[in-house]
């Protein structure tokens, strides 16, 4: 079963075609990757997906609640990863914030505060935060931004395990790091035009998605 289908969206800031025609479904226990470098288009994709872009042309079809933060880590950052936790999350969802903040090695920082946190320890809380949301639909906005290769390899891993519990995730990313060939739907977006793309077909970009 699908739990999300768009139709041939499209969504225009004034003369300029932002999502063109776009067409996309994510399956119930399936990893998507929407591949594209940065200006292609994912991130008003994103927010269309997630009716923070509410008005658009063509169709959209929910089937579970979905969730995803785009635009990087909101976290408090006088706080520490505990506090954090805490003040975001629901009382339900902090057990699982804080073992995947033990899986993600952030509890090793303790009562460190955020503010002195580097940028990959701040993505593995935020990662920590977000996949304790346990939605239906979980959309990660350039989830491997800022990890070293340890981080990487957490996070493929977790969504890999995840996917074969049942749940679903679209990842949004320009950065090629293995999972693209576990993943069940593939796309490259590019100038805001989406297409289903083989393994072979992906460019490689810049660390600044280039």
């Amino acid at each position: 079963m699908n739990l999300i289908e768009l139709k041939n969206v499209t969504k225009k800031y004034g003369r300029q075609t932002v999502v063109d025609n776009v067409s996309l479904s994510v399956g119930e226990g399936e990893i998507a990757i929407v591949y594209g470098r940065n200006g292609s288009g994912k991130t008003v994709l994103q927010r269309i997906i997630l009716d923070l872009v509410k008005e658009h042309d063509g169709v959209k079809n929910t089937r579970c609640e979905v969730y995803g933060e785009v635009d990087g880590p909101a976290l408090f950052r006088h706080m520490n990863a505990r506090e954090n936790i805490r003040s975001i999350l629901e009382e339900s969802e902090i057990v699982n914030a804080e073992r995947y903040a033990g899986i993600f090695g952030v509890n090793e920082f303790g009562d460190k505060r955020v503010a002195h946190y580097s940028t990959g320890m701040r993505q593995r809380l935020f990662l920590a935060i977000v996949l304790a949301k346990n939605a239906g639909l979980t959309v990660l906005d350039e989830p491997f931004s800022g990890l070293d290769a340890e981080g990487v390899n957490i996070l493929n891993k977790v969504l890999t395990e995840e996917r074969a519990g049942g749940r679903s995730f679209l990842v949004a990313t320009h950065i090629l790091t293995g999972l693209e060939d576990e993943a069940d739907r593939l796309y490259l977006m590019e100038n805001g035009r989406l297409r289903d793309a083989a393994r072979e077909e992906l460019p490689v970009f810049t660390e600044n998605g280039d």
